[in-house]
C-alpha cells in the first residue's frame, strides 16, 4: 500500500487487511510524504500488529516510484495491490493466493469489485472480464483490470521491467498491454475482492485530460513496442491532437456526475458539476446539465477510467 494524505480513509482501509481469512503475510505500508496525520495512524496501527512494516518518505516522489519502491524491497513471490482509499474483502488474499498458486502462468489477477456507494446498500457490481482471452481482445483499447484489485507474480514483474514512470497515471495500463504482448497470463477472480472508493478528490478536467494523454502513450507503444518512448510521445499527441477537447471533456464531466449519482453520491454531484461547470464554460455547462436531466442513470462501464486522484 502506498499512502499519501489518506488519514480519512487509511485506518478502515489497514483493518480490511489486517483482518483477512488468510493471516500469514507482511503488509509493507510507504508513505510518500503525507503532510497530514497520516503516518501516525499507520504507526498506531503497526505498534498493535507485528504484519505491518511502515517505510516513512519525507520527500513526494509519486505513485510509479513508491510502486516500484516496494516490489524491490519485498521478497515475497505473490505481490497484492491496495489504496489507502479502498476495502478488501475478508477473503481477497486467500481466494487470489489460490488461484496464484494453482494457475502458475498467470502474471497478475485483478477481480470483480464492489464501487463504493454512499451506502453499503448503494454498492454497485462491477464484472471486468475474467479469461485471458477476453481480456486480451479488449485491453488494447480499454483497461479492464482494476489496479488496486491485483495480486502480480513478482518475479514475472521483475523480469518486465516493473512499472514505467514515463506512463505517469496509466502505469497499471502499460504494465497489463507489456505482459499481455509477452504473453503472460491474466485474469480476473470472478469475486467481488474489494470495494473501490469512486475518488473525486483533486481530479480536474485538465488532469483527465492529461490521463488521457498517457492512455494514448499505453496503447501506442503497445501497437509499436520496437518503437522508441520519444517517439511513442510523439504519436500520443497528434493522437491526442484529433479528439475534440471539448466535447471529450463534456463527456468525462457527464459519465462522472453520472456514476456519482448512480452511487447515491448526490453531494458530490453538485459539488463535481460545480467545479468541472466552472472549468468547462456556460455554454458546455448547460449541455451538460441537460444531458444529465434527459439521461441522468445513462449505463456505464467504469472500465478504462480511473476515478482516483493519485498518478
Amino acid at each position: 500500500m502506498c499512502t499519501y494524505n489518506a488519514e480519512r480513509t487509511v485506518e478502515q482501509a489497514i483493518g480490511s487487511i489486517l483482518n483477512q481469512t488468510y493471516r500469514d503475510f507482511e503488509f509493507l505500508i510507504i508513505d510518500d510524504g503525507s503532510s497530514d496525520h497520516t503516518p501516525q495512524l499507520i504507526e498506531a496501527q503497526a505498534a498493535a500488529d507485528s504484519r505491518i512494516r511502515l517505510l516513512r518518505h519525507h520527500e513526494n516522489k509519486g505513485l510509479t516510484a513508491r510502486l516500484n519502491e516496494g516490489l524491490l524491497l519485498t521478497e515475497a513471490e505473490y505481490v497484492f495491490r491496495m489504496d489507502a482509499d479502498d476495502e478488501s474483502n475478508c477473503e481477497r488474499i486467500e481466494s487470489q493466493y489460490a488461484v496464484m498458486k494453482r494457475r502458475r502462468h498467470v502474471a497478475a489477477a485483478g477481480s470483480y469489485i464492489h464501487m463504493m456507494g454512499v451506502r453499503q446498500g448503494k454498492d454497485r457490481l462491477v464484472k471486468p472480464p475474467v479469461t485471458h482471452d477476453e481480456i486480451a481482445r479488449i485491453l488494447p483499447t480499454q483497461n479492464c483490470i482494476f489496479h488496486p484489485s491485483v495480486v502480480l507474480r513478482r518475479s514475472v514483474i521483475l523480469d518486465e521491467g516493473l512499472y514505467r514512470s514515463e506512463f505517469l497515471s496509466a502505469q497499471d495500463y502499460d504494465l497489463w498491454l507489456r505482459l499481455c504482448r509477452k504473453g503472460h497470463e491474466l485474469t480476473n477472480v470472478p469475486l467481488p475482492l474489494l470495494r473501490y472508493r469512486y475518488s473525486v478528490s483533486g481530479i480536474t478536467l485538465a488532469r483527465k485530460w492529461e490521463q488521457l494523454f498517457y492512455v494514448l502513450m499505453a496503447q501506442t507503444s503497445h501497437e509499436f513496442p520496437e518503437m522508441a518512448l520519444d517517439l511513442v510521445r510523439e504519436i500520443a499527441t497528434r493522437r491526442q491532437q484529433e479528439y475534440n477537447k471539448k466535447r471529450f471533456l463534456r463527456d468525462v464531466a457527464g459519465g462522472t456526475c453520472r456514476d456519482l449519482l448512480r452511487l447515491g453520491q448526490r453531494k458530490e454531484t453538485f459539488r463535481i458539476l460545480d467545479q468541472y461547470g466552472r472549468q468547462l464554460g456556460v455554454a458546455n455547462t448547460l449541455i451538460l446539465v441537460a444531458k444529465l436531466l434527459l439521461n441522468p442513470f445513462r449505463k456505464s462501464t467504469f472500465l478504462g477510467t480511473s476515478p482516483k486522484g493519485r498518478s
